[in-house]
């Protein structure tokens, strides 16, 4: 498997994960605490799913500064694959919103992993 391949497979991960966590959210009616500000909340070009999967593919790869890797490989060699790309400003910018759900997601990645692996050593 590519890792163009490996990217699509852990974005439909992502996304499926994403979708399962704002259903969750909007149950819970979560809102911020203390913050009496209102403040825009305009969406961005990129979904959630895909600012989570470049975050992810940056570790995946040997890629010494994740500018490098944003500029070379997300803008230049996956640009079909994130068609609404951000500027590298931009995108940095928005990273910081998204690691809650980049946390919540490998610890449940984390979690089936170890259950699986429970779940084999149980079976010998």
């Amino acid at each position: 498997m590519n890792l163009k391949d490996q990217i699509t497979n852990i974005f439909v991960q992502i996304d499926d994960f994403c979708k399962e966590f704002d259903v969750q959210i909007k149950k819970l009616k979560l809102e911020a605490l203390g913050d009496s500000k209102k403040r825009r909340n305009r969406n961005s070009k990129m979904s959630n799913s895909e600012i989570i999967t470049i975050m992810i593919g940056f570790h995946l790869g040997a890629h010494k500064t994740f500018k490098h890797y944003y500029q070379e490989i997300v803008c230049g060699y996956w640009k079909d694959l994130f068609p609404n790309r951000l500027s590298y400003n931009r995108f940095i910018e928005l990273q910081q919103r998204y690691f809650v759900v980049f946390g919540l997601f490998l610890k449940e990645k984390c979690l089936e992993n170890a259950q699986e692996s429970a779940l084999w050593t149980v079976q010998l």
